[in-house]
């Protein structure tokens, strides 16, 4: 899936307007990740691992209520390496959130897209979730085709893989890194801020006790 275009975003994030805050969520933590400085530049299928994960586009935060997508939209869907779609039933019902992806498709991006489950768990079948366009293939030139697929989603909720291990997946998708390596990097810096918390914790313990101690 190698890819040698130069892209403005990361990725573009398409959901409803309903997920927003599942959105303001995803991309302060996809733009606040830090890549580890020994990863940076490394060869992937994607590419060299850049030093971050931003910009990544997030859409108007007050949705158009016009029958299309706009120009800004199109533009940055086709300035976008990746499309991050938030799953929910509201997505599946948004006709922005399926031309979004029938669009980025269209344009040559299938291989590209990343599904990620958001909302609260209900029982029922999760292909509720997704969007028409995401699991039809999309020809070249923009319609769909019969073939459904039902695709392979991170899952955000309680009772899937929760937030963090969907983080992850989307991260390593990103980077085109394997998942064991995103997770073994994130507990191994868990545990340094953890480290260093303690430390931070016990000195300013000590420099308590001799305060103190001073005043006996």
């Amino acid at each position: 899936m190698g890819d040698t275009a130069v892209f403005k975003y990361g990725a573009f994030l398409s959901y409803s307007h309903r997920d927003k805050g599942w959105a303001r969520w995803s991309h302060r933590r996809l733009e606040g990740y830090r890549v580890d400085r020994d990863l940076i530049g490394r060869q992937t299928a994607l590419g060299p691992v850049p030093k971050g994960l931003r910009p990544i586009f997030r859409d108007r935060d007050d949705f158009s209520a016009g029958p299309s997508l706009t120009d800004q939209t199109l533009a940055a869907l086709a300035a976008s390496q990746f499309l991050i779609v938030l799953c929910s039933r509201e997505a599946a019902r948004s006709r922005y959130v399926n031309e979004e992806i029938r669009q980025f498709k269209a344009s040559g991006g299938s291989q590209r897209v990343i599904p990620v489950i958001v909302g609260e768990w209900f029982e029922g079948p999760v292909s509720t979730c997704f969007p028409p366009a995401l699991g039809l293939n999309v020809a070249q030139n923009g319609p769909f085709t019969d073939e459904w697929q039902e695709p392979i989603a991170a899952d955000a909720r309680v009772g899937g893989d929760g937030k963090r291990l969907a983080e992850q997946k989307v991260i390593a998708a990103l980077l085109g890194l394997p998942l064991d390596e995103v997770i073994r990097r994130a507990e191994r810096a868990r545990k340094k801020l953890s480290l260093i918390r303690n430390s931070i914790i016990a000195a300013l313990l000590l420099l308590t006790l001799a305060s103190v101690g001073g005043f006996t």
